[in-house]
């Protein structure tokens, strides 16, 4: 049986399928599935980016991997999606698949925060009491940069 492997935009695979053509004949091939799903995040689809980013953190349907999950969260993101911005700081505050920043937690919450995400309200709270004033106020102007970069 022929294998063929779909691979991310970094190269790093995200599946090997027995051939995707026989998997694309059966709709609920889970192989098939996350073909189609990565397919409309390359094109730009948050929601489908998100998906796959919380896949590869989790490990559902792909391989393991957080750093390429958290990439695929950022696009989202910056997409405003808001589970992905809301994840996306979990990551960061929890350093899963990123390095350990408070600061950029807090932007991420804050951003989930303003879109309607009542959880990340809480989370930037969480967040405040661990970090120093001068480190807040900084998160408060990564916030604003990130707002007035966005709009353009």
């Amino acid at each position: 049986m022929r294998q063929i492997q779909a691979s991310s935009i970094t190269g790093v695979p995200i599946l090997t399928l027995p051939d995707i053509r026989s998997a694309e004949v059966h709709p609920h091939n889970p192989f098939a599935r996350t073909a189609r799903l990565w397919r409309r995040a390359v094109h730009g689809d948050s929601a489908a980016q998100f998906t796959l980013g919380l896949a590869h953190i989790k490990g559902n349907g792909v391989p393991r991997d957080p750093r390429e999950g958290v990439k695929w969260l950022r696009r989202a993101a910056r997409q405003g999606h808001i589970g992905a911005q809301l994840n996306l700081g979990v990551a960061f505050a929890l350093g899963k698949g990123v390095r350990q920043g408070d600061m950029q937690a807090y932007m991420w919450f804050s951003l989930a925060a303003e879109g309607g995400e009542e959880r990340a309200l809480d989370y930037c709270l969480k967040l405040v009491k661990r970090m120093e004033p001068d480190q807040v106020e900084d998160a408060e102007r990564m916030v604003c940069e990130y707002r007035s970069t966005a709009a353009h």
